[in-house]
C-alpha cells in the first residue's frame, strides 16, 4: 500500500525533479546529486515539511535569518513567550517541541498532536464511519494502546463508527494514529494538514522548530501554506520546488542538503 504522504508529494517531487533536472544540465549538479536530494522528501517529518511549505509560500524574502538554537526547555520557553501571550498555546506549544514524537514520522505528529491538543477533529479517522465493516487491525491498534480497559476501548471505537471523532484522549494513541494513517486517502492527510494550521499552537511549534534551524518563518507565512492547500485536490500548493529553491539560493547546495538531513524522520 503508497504511504499517503508520498501520494500526496507526488506532483510536488516532479514539479521538484524538473527543476533539479535543469541544474544537471548546466553542469551544477549530478543525477546522483537529485536523487539523493529527491529521496529525502518522503521522509520528512510533520514541522519539516510546513516548514519547508511555508519557505516556499512567502512573499517577504528578506527576512532576518535567525541564530539555530538548541530545543531545550529552557530555549522553548523563551522563543514562545516572544511569540504569543495565551498561556494555554504556550503550554501545548511546549508539549509538543519536548516530545520526540513531533519529531518522528506523519502518524507519530498527528498522534501527539491530538492528544496535546484534544480540541482537533480526526480529519484521517473520517471515513471509518462509511466502511462496511470495523477494521481488525485497528480494533488490534486500539488494544495496544488502551490494554486492559474494555471500557475505554469501546469509547473509543463507538466514537470513531459513530463519526469518525475521538472525543476521550486517555493517553497517546500512537498504534491507532497509525492504523489511521495507513488506510487514509491523500485527500484526508491534506485535508488533516489543512486543520492543524488553523491551530495556534500547533503553528507556534512549528514556528520555534523553523527558528531553531536558522529560518525565520511566520504566522502569515503558514497561513498562506494552509490557504495553498487543497483537500479536494489534493495537493500541497505546489510550494516543496520554491521552498528549496530559496533554501540554495540563501545557503548554497550543500548547506540546504544539510537542513533536509535535519527534516527527516
Amino acid at each position: 500500500m503508497t504511504d499517503p504522504l508520498q501520494a500526496l508529494l507526488k506532483d510536488e517531487l516532479e514539479n521538484l525533479e524538473r527543476e533539479l533536472l535543469k541544474e544537471v544540465r548546466h553542469g551544477r549538479l549530478s543525477a546522483t546529486d537529485v536523487q539523493d536530494t529527491l529521496s529525502l522528501f518522503p521522509d520528512l517529518h510533520f514541522p519539516g515539511l510546513i516548514t519547508l511549505l511555508a519557505l516556499g509560500a512567502r512573499t517577504n524574502h528578506r527576512k532576518a535569518q535567525q541564530t539555530p538554537f538548541p530545543l531545550t526547555r529552557k530555549n522553548i520557553a523563551d522563543a514562545l513567550a516572544r511569540l504569543s501571550t495565551r498561556d494555554e498555546n504556550i503550554k501545548q506549544a511546549a508539549r509538543l517541541l519536548s516530545t520526540g514524537q513531533f519529531f518522528g514520522d506523519m502518524a507519530d505528529a498527528f498522534a501527539v498532536i491530538f492528544h496535546t491538543v484534544p480540541s482537533l477533529p480526526l480529519a484521517i479517522a473520517q471515513d471509518v464511519p462509511a466502511l462496511p465493516h470495523f477494521p481488525r487491525r485497528l480494533a488490534l491498534a486500539i488494544k495496544r494502546d488502551l490494554g486492559d480497559a474494555p471500557s475505554t476501548i469501546e469509547t473509543v471505537v463507538t466514537d470513531l463508527r459513530r463519526d469518525g471523532t475521538i472525543s476521550s484522549h486517555p493517553k497517546i494513541l500512537s498504534h491507532t494514529v497509525h492504523a489511521l494513517y495507513r488506510q487514509a486517502s491523500a485527500r484526508r492527510i491534506a485535508e488533516t494538514i489543512y486543520r492543524l494550521l488553523g491551530n495556534d499552537s500547533v503553528r507556534l511549534a512549528i514556528i520555534v522548530f523553523a527558528r531553531s534551524k536558522g529560518l525565520n518563518i511566520s504566522q502569515e507565512d503558514l497561513r498562506q501554506v494552509r490557504k495553498a492547500i487543497d483537500p479536494d485536490g489534493p495537493n500541497l500548493g505546489e510550494l516543496l520546488a520554491p521552498a528549496f529553491r530559496h533554501l540554495r539560493r540563501r545557503f548554497g547546495a550543500a548547506r540546504a542538503i544539510d537542513l533536509l538531513d535535519q527534516f527527516v524522520v
